[in-house]
């Protein structure tokens, strides 16, 4: 990692996400869409003072970053006009986001490059831990006037059950569950550090698969999605030398059988 003895005082070069889809306000397209490409361009050590759009609730995930470049955090507005006016100089970043063009290399890097701003090792001794995605919070911030995209937590996707596909993996080894917005970066890099089989709903915190170690085992509970974005986890999956099982989902908020799951688990370990 490029981390510059001394910081040199420069206008801020805008840093201008250009994500696939979505709002990078929600942690999917701010994870890949403007936190990994912003990671990767600032660590080649050309820039040292950047300016990146307010993300409200994600912009936590900026802070470490500032160890080895000077950040400025500008509202939205004030980003559309310096960029639209051209009064300070821009990059507009690649939309690392888009399933299409998942790159291993890049995946690596970023983690590597991220682990070590938060001080996590990329081996964990919590290695066998089964983790099990629940989604419990709901930011009240996503259904204020300021959210690009309303709803998040269970009020968008929920399993109701949950709790009984805890129960029936129990026997499975270590097993936790957990609601990963409600944790600190760090925190969240820790965890999925010592994840090998990750189970959650099609959503956000399946992006943290990217921190687990390779050779692990994603399983997707996927209600009826739009064809764009069946395979988005999938695909992320084998680009970080995961191996992937899909488990249909009748809703967004549908129950599904602890069995099914076991049953899949079971037999993903078993090959």
């Amino acid at each position: 990692m490029h981390i510059p003895w001394r910081k040199k005082s420069e206008s801020p070069v805008l840093m201008i996400p250009n994500q696939w889809d979505g709002s990078v306000q929600h942690f999917y397209h701010f994870l890949l869409g403007y936190l990994m490409p912003l990671t990767l361009l600032v660590d080649k050590g050309t820039i040292s003072s950047v300016g990146v759009r307010d993300c409200s609730p994600m912009n936590r995930w900026f802070e470490p970053i500032r160890q080895f470049v000077n950040l400025e955090m500008m509202s939205t507005g004030s980003v559309l006009r310096d960029f639209a006016g051209k009064h300070k100089r821009s990059v507009v970043l690649r939309p690392m986001d888009d399933p299409r063009t998942f790159l291993t290399r890049d995946l690596e890097r970023f983690t590597h490059l991220y682990r070590e701003l938060v001080e996590v090792p990329s081996s964990q001794a919590l290695a066998t831990t089964t983790m099990i995605l629940d989604r419990t919070y709901a930011d009240p911030y996503y259904n204020s006037a300021a959210s690009e995209a309303r709803q998040s937590g269970a009020e968008r996707r929920s399993i109701p059950n949950l709790h009984q596909v805890r129960e029936r993996l129990g026997s499975a080894g270590n097993v936790a569950m957990l609601d990963a917005s409600a944790l600190s970066p760090r925190e969240q890099v820790l965890q999925f550090s010592g994840t090998r089989t990750l189970i959650g709903q099609h959503g956000a915190g399946l992006a943290n698969l990217i921190w687990m170690p390779r050779g692990g085992l994603v399983i997707e509970i996927q209600p009826p999605r739009q064809s764009n974005t069946v395979r988005i986890f999938q695909d992320l999956a084998t680009a970080c030398g995961q191996r992937y099982v899909v488990i249909p989902q009748e809703s967004d908020h549908s129950a599904v059988d602890p069995d099914v799951i076991a049953q899949a688990l079971l037999a993903a370990k078993s090959v």
